[in-house]
């Protein structure tokens, strides 16, 4: 595996981001992403912008064995990431800017997902159906998990 650690330990860091997902619990999933975050060195977060973030974020999942897909075109938008598992769909939006802090900019991410419908494509698919908002301000990370009502 390329990530350095091995199969098994991706294995069950992969069912924990799973878990934190099924239970909502963003504050478990946010520690994990800003253990992946604080990986990266200060400059290279250097003018860094929404497609950098994006990247680290498919990056991250892909190496832990996500299945994810972005850049996924609706009649309204275009959704960032959608990660499928057997257990559910996240239809996951990521911001970052500077000048907004973080409960701004994860409130933008959550109302842009519900107000262009994005988890209307999902909704025949017969699994629950999770929005996901990642917000990068800072060099810091968070996130809000929410199920679709």
């Amino acid at each position: 595996m390329y990530t350095g650690i091995d199969d098994d330990k991706v294995i069950a860091i992969k069912h924990k981001m799973i878990k934190q997902i099924i239970n909502l619990d963003s504050t478990g999933f946010n520690n994990n992403l800003s253990e992946l975050l604080a990986e990266i060195p200060n400059l290279l977060h250097q003018n860094a912008d929404d497609h950098y973030y994006h990247s680290i974020f498919i990056a991250w999942l892909s190496a832990l064995r996500f299945r994810i897909d972005s850049e996924i075109l609706t009649n309204i938008g275009r959704i960032d990431s959608v990660l499928k598992t057997e257990h559910f769909i996240a239809i996951c939006e990521i911001k970052h800017d500077e000048n907004l802090n973080h409960d701004t900019l994860i409130k933008g991410a959550l109302n842009q997902i519900k107000d262009n419908e994005y988890y209307k494509k999902y909704l025949k698919r017969n699994k629950p159906i999770i929005l996901l908002a990642i917000a990068f301000h800072n060099k810091k990370v968070k996130t809000a998990i929410e199920k679709l009502s």
